[in-house]
């Protein structure tokens, strides 16, 4: 192991223990906006965490697109570079990449009207 996925880790977990603590926090204040906002960044963390971890995205799953696709061969992509990978993991991030995206638009919308109902 490398000293960069080691800090990697290491920044990871300070991030994932900071959105738990975010979490404990809100809901021990009262503050269940923030206790969903932390909530639903979640799944977008695990999916980035994913991503560099197996290699990429299978984001409309590339790999067809440019004639790589063999039946049986799953390729992940990222900045170009593709990466086989099992069925098992290339489904999973198919499925984490919907769930982090929309968990994360959700999450953006509740930070923008929290951000307005401070204002007021």
């Amino acid at each position: 192991m490398n000293i960069g996925m080691i800090l990697f880790a290491v920044i990871t977990s300070l991030i994932f223990l900071n959105t738990i603590r975010v979490i404990v926090v809100s809901l021990r204040d009262g503050k269940i906006g923030g206790f969903f906002f932390a909530l639903f960044s979640l799944p977008f963390l695990v999916f980035f965490v994913s991503s560099v971890i197996l290699g990429g995205s299978a984001f409309n799953d590339a790999a067809t697109e440019y004639e790589l696709y063999e039946a049986g061969h799953y390729y992940l992509v990222s900045h170009g570079s593709y990466t086989e990978v099992t069925r098992e993991q290339f489904l999973y991030m198919q499925a984490i990449e919907v769930v982090g995206f929309v968990t994360f638009a959700i999450s953006f919308i509740i930070g923008i009207i929290l951000n307005i109902k401070e204002r007021k």
